[in-house]
């Protein structure tokens, strides 16, 4: 269960955690070196109550080392409509009664779930009972790829409707960043020239993403701006409203902090919890 803690830098103000991941946003005038050593304070009352260890172990083993964040974002700046039609798209896990989740969406999901499953009582499922696996895997895997095609095309309209809310909301997000109006146009031309390429970009997962090329010795090179893409579709995940020159402090490793520092941290930064996943 990695953490990662927000720190704002006026007063102490928000903290959010989870049972994998644990993030925290607070605000005060805190240098990194003041947020480590009330970290490192609370570790050491953690130590004294539960008669752990963690205290006397260097900073690097249990938190990585905090950075400030170079960008912020404030939902509640965003025309209210982009935010519901993007939510139109969102995902949700729907548990089952005996174990286990399946991904669904709300009703539009559904919607094109039912419309795919009917093609397929249609168009393979005579097939499917005609040729099975166990006596037939050529033609079973030839009916699979049928099924996978008219997938992709139900779900096309939803998978380009998914990508450009995504990519209307971080427009925002540059906006609020006070990014340049020719680098908020490329969000537009990017989207273009996605819709362009051939390729699985109507999965209906799509969402917006900078593309990727090769250096002359053919090494995958990412976008200057995708460390701010990152950063956005964090905040957009988790409903975070963030303020630049926030304090970020990752765990070193999964479950390297104990959990009950959490609730500590909770009281002494009167932060909140979110569950990250």
């Amino acid at each position: 269960m990695k953490h990662l803690t927000i720190i704002s830098t006026s007063s102490f103000v928000d903290l959010i955690t989870n049972s994998s991941s644990e993030l925290f946003v607070c605000d005060g005038r805190k240098s990194i070196d003041m947020v480590k050593e009330i970290i490192t304070k609370l570790l050491l009352a953690h130590d004294t109550i539960e008669g752990t260890n963690y205290a006397p172990r260097a900073f690097a083993d249990v938190f990585h080392e905090p950075e400030l964040t170079k960008w912020m974002w404030d939902p509640y700046a965003v025309p209210r409509e982009l935010p519901d039609e993007y939510e139109k798209y969102t995902e949700v896990k729907v548990h089952y009664p005996f174990g286990g989740y399946t991904s669904k969406n709300n009703d539009l999901y559904t919607q094109l779930e039912n419309k795919f499953y009917d093609w397929c009582e249609q168009n393979t499922r005579a097939e499917r009972l005609k040729y099975p696996y166990t006596t037939h895997p050529e033609e079973y895997a030839r009916i699979e790829r049928k099924e996978s095609a008219a997938r992709s095309r139900i779900f096309k309209k939803y998978g380009i409707a998914k990508m450009k809310a995504h990519a209307a909301l971080y427009k925002e997000f540059l906006k609020q960043n006070e990014y340049s109006q020719a680098e908020i146009d490329r969000v537009d031309a990017v989207v273009a020239d996605t819709l362009k390429q051939k390729g699985n970009k109507y999965h209906w997962l799509s969402s917006f993403h900078y593309p990727s090329s090769k250096d002359a010795a053919g090494k995958w090179l990412g976008d200057p701006m995708d460390d701010a893409l990152y950063f956005f579709d964090m905040a957009l995940r988790y409903d975070l409203h963030i303020q630049k020159n926030s304090v970020l402090i990752y765990t070193a490793e999964d479950n390297s902090a104990p959990y009950d520092i959490f609730a500590a941290m909770d009281s002494y930064l009167s932060a909140r919890h979110i569950h990250l996943g």
